[in-house]
């Protein structure tokens, strides 16, 4: 049986890596032969995975200059071995790596970004030109990019000025045992917003799931809050970087009293919106102890 093959730098806890473990799942319980490839150390929060799915580490050296050429040759060796009935890869740098390594091999290749490239990456330093390089040359060489948006799509088109690069839009899949209401983290997570939310005189709640950093796109939420009623209040549940940024941006617009960080959860059992712009998320447990319509505008976490 010819294999499907994942290919991403390494495991995690964070968005596309949990998307990837997902999709690396549900292929091998559809009875399909699954091989993950990475080529870094996986994250200390990594999940793991089940036996039926195969995993190779190709060598990366530690030399920078070295680094990609060794990657792109090793996993072109490694996929020659495997003859896979096609390969998905994840990220920018795994991206482009995987589209050089099967050059001219006839091996369907599908990319996918996750991020608003123009967020993710800014072009002033010189990994980032390097990279928008490598994107403008080799993804229109891909069988198909999949992005997580309809937005994410534009901007990834407008991003790379290839109007006629072919992309399709194939939103984030959800994992519906783990937002089970019997589940523990939906429960710790049920009862803690429902304490802070009582706390507060139950507004309309809005609850963004995500690390603190630029991409994710929190300003926008911020700007997007100043348009909305008094009553509603803005949740943040993670960490990262731009904390210290977000609250002085929700200080100076006014809003310091209607925005609330709640620091990082171990468990971040929560629904992707396909809809996002930035890849924000909707806690189920928030959502359910709310019990109210939630609608953040412009910032494109919608639900009602």
């Amino acid at each position: 049986m010819r294999p499907y093959v994942f290919v991403i730098d390494r495991l995690g806890p964070y968005g596309a890596q949990r998307v990837c473990v997902t999709l690396l799942e549900e292929f091998a319980k559809a009875g399909h032969r699954v091989v993950l490839i990475t080529y870094a150390d996986d994250h200390p929060e990594a999940p793991l995975l089940s036996h039926s799915i195969e995993r190779i580490k190709v060598p990366r050296s530690d030399a920078k200059w070295a680094a990609l050429g060794q990657v792109v040759f090793s996993l072109r060796q490694t996929l020659r071995t495997l003859k896979p009935a096609a390969v998905l890869a994840f990220m920018p740098l795994a991206n482009i790596c995987t589209l050089m390594a099967t050059r001219g091999s006839g091996i369907p290749v599908y990319v996918s970004e996750h991020n608003i490239p123009s967020m993710a990456m800014r072009l002033t330093s010189f990994r980032s030109f390097c990279l928008w390089i490598g994107m403008w040359f080799w993804y229109p060489r891909a069988s198909g990019v999949i992005t997580v948006s309809q937005d994410v799509k534009t901007a990834l088109i407008a991003y790379l000025r290839r109007p006629r690069m072919h992309v399709r839009v194939i939103y984030n899949p959800v994992d519906y045992k783990r937002l089970s209401t019997e589940s523990p983290a939906y429960i710790q997570a049920s009862a803690d917003i429902a304490r802070w939310h009582a706390s507060i005189g139950k507004p309309d709640c809005l609850v963004i799931v995500g690390a603190l950093k630029e991409a994710k796109g929190h300003s926008i939420a911020i700007d997007a809050l100043k348009l909305l009623p008094a009553r509603y209040q803005l949740v943040f549940v993670g960490e990262g970087p731009l904390r210290k940024e977000l609250l002085n941006r929700a200080d100076i617009a006014g809003l310091g009293g209607a925005s609330s960080f709640r620091g990082r959860v171990q468990e971040r059992d929560c629904l992707d919106d396909p809809s996002s712009h930035c890849s924000c998320a909707l806690s189920m447990g928030g959502f359910r102890a709310c019990r109210r319509r939630s609608r953040l505008c412009q910032s494109a976490c919608h639900y009602e």
